[in-house]
């Protein structure tokens, strides 16, 4: 980004990969080499002696319906399964500082992808559509994010306002569930403590048998499995909703006729964005308290984090804010420039959804600035 005359100019990344492509960075190599499917068996293989009976497991992830799956108790042969680490949000910062947390030994039974990826969609289905479903304070936690949170809520109403056949309104539902994913991928999932009590009473393991922890209980080795079981899922609407953006970007209609969806989905990409990247550098930090037996010779350090963080930056971000720029003209003085939240704007576009997210940048504070157009 530049200044010129007064006026800020954006610089697209000198790269010929078309945006649907660059999909992969929704999920860098340091997070996504975890979760393969077959290491991560092949993992819990090497860590495990043995397993017992099938049990329904609950989990949950704070929002939506619990989920459910049936897992095995195992026997295992070193204590790494036993070692959860979660991050708990603390009141007077952005920072979630790492904690460890109770982790009986119980892995869910691994599913087909195919129905892995249809049961992830209608869970994301059901969350998205019930207006009881509050995932947005989950999601934007802090008070200094509530601009944030009612703008996420914004763009759920503008969800269930426009025709759910539009592609551009599929394009918006993709990046709402590529969110919500996103949110799964980078948080550890608990079991729901009115089950916690049972669960310990079907454990044979006498160090937990009927032996219930005061505090969160979070299965490291459940959480592993259902991370790889969501991946694919994860990249299948990454891919989609960059696949529906770039074509936003590249629509030959009016500027009015889809601002409200182009900046939706680039509000949900750049959250996504801004998540992952704080996830590589909380990876490095949960790595040091309990290294992981498959990584433990190439453990990623801040180093490895910094540079995928930047990498995302220069594929993802850069291109993404540069060609929103670019297609609403809001770096020109000619009178193409289309900038409905512009305090100078003399557009006559208003909507629902231009209206309230003027309303409340106006009240709650101003647009972040990866984002501002004035």
């Amino acid at each position: 980004m530049k200044q010129q005359n007064g006026f800020r100019t954006w610089e697209l990344p000198c790269c010929t990969g078309r945006l649907e492509d660059r999909s992969c960075y929704f999920c860098p190599m340091m997070l996504a080499a975890q979760l393969d499917r077959q290491k991560m068996i092949d993992l819990f293989n090497s860590q495990v002696s043995g397993c017992g009976q099938r049990f329904l497991l609950r989990l949950t992830i704070g929002f939506g319906r619990d989920w459910e799956f049936h897992a095995v108790e195992v026997t295992p042969r070193t204590d790494w399964i036993f070692q959860q680490v979660g991050f708990a949000y603390t009141s007077s910062d952005y920072e979630r500082h790492p904690r460890r947390l109770a982790s009986p030994p119980v892995v869910p039974v691994p599913l087909d992808p195919l129905i892995a990826y249809h049961n992830w969609d209608y869970w994301l289905n059901q969350t998205i559509e019930n207006t009881n479903s509050d995932f947005e304070s989950h999601l934007f936690y802090y008070k200094s994010q509530y601009w944030q949170k009612l703008v996420l809520q914004e763009i759920r109403h503008l969800l269930g306002r426009s025709p759910q056949a539009s592609k551009h309104n599929r394009t918006l539902g993709y990046g709402l569930k590529l969110l919500l994913l996103n949110y799964i991928m980078n948080h550890v999932s608990t079991v729901p403590q009115y089950v916690v009590k049972d669960l310990y009473g079907k454990l044979h393991n006498p160090t937990f048998h009927r032996r219930v922890p005061e505090g969160p209980v979070s299965p490291k080795a459940a959480n592993r499995f259902i991370k790889t079981m969501a991946l694919p899922t994860l990249q299948a609407f990454a891919k989609r909703t960059l696949c529906g953006l770039h074509e936003l970007f590249r629509e030959k209609a009016d500027n009015a006729a889809i601002w409200d969806h182009t900046f939706a989905v680039v509000f949900l990409c750049l959250v996504v964005i801004g998540n992952t990247q704080r996830a590589l550098h909380q990876r490095v930090e949960a790595l040091k308290l309990n290294p992981d037996p498959a990584t433990a010779a190439s453990a990623p350090d801040r180093e490895t984090a910094s540079g995928e963080e930047n990498e995302m930056n220069y594929e993802l971000t850069a291109h993404i804010i540069g060609t929103f720029h670019e297609r609403f003209s809001t770096r020109s003085t000619r009178a193409c420039r289309f900038n409905p939240l512009s305090r100078r704007s003399q557009s006559p576009h208003s909507t629902p959804f231009v209206e309230r997210i003027r309303l409340i940048t106006n009240v709650y504070g101003k647009v972040t600035y990866s984002l501002s157009l004035s």
